[in-house]
């Protein structure tokens, strides 16, 4: 079940002064916030993606046994060096880690730089005026049952 190994990766993240995300950052409203709009505050901010993976091989009964997953995890910051921080915490984290996940033999995480730190010139943080900054990586897991 793919869902256990995002469940694991998330579990592997830094404790850190960020929040974390999955598909989309989405934020309540609230009394100081009505509209759920994001405000210098919300950063940094990361968003784990991807999808359910590809299987390779099947055991007997038919069940994939082993599957590989490209999670995707898209780093936003105030500034660029607040994104290096983010990403530098997260690699070190994850880059070359086994995941534990239940019924699964975990490979170890590869990372792969996707996109460079670059302003996300749609969005434009309201009260400062800033275009928030972003970049994402991709960690590959191969993992069996």
């Amino acid at each position: 079940m793919s869902k256990a190994h995002y469940d694991a990766l998330e579990d592997a993240l830094p404790s850190s002064n960020f929040t974390v995300f999955r598909g989309v950052a989405e934020w309540e409203s609230t009394e100081q916030n009505p509209d759920g709009e994001l405000s210098a505050d919300d950063y940094p901010y990361i968003v784990l993606g991807g999808n359910l993976g590809r299987d390779y091989t099947e055991a007997a009964n038919g069940d994939p046994d082993t599957r590989e997953i490209r999670f995707k995890i898209t780093y936003a910051g105030l500034t660029f060096d607040s994104v290096l921080v983010v990403m530098e915490a997260v690699r070190a984290s994850l880059n070359g880690r086994k995941l534990v996940v239940p019924g699964w033999s975990s490979g170890i995480l590869r990372q792969e730089q996707l996109l460079d730190i670059r302003a996300d010139r749609d969005v434009t943080i309201p009260g400062v005026g800033l275009h928030p900054q972003y970049a994402v990586d991709e960690f590959t897991l191969v993992s069996a049952r």
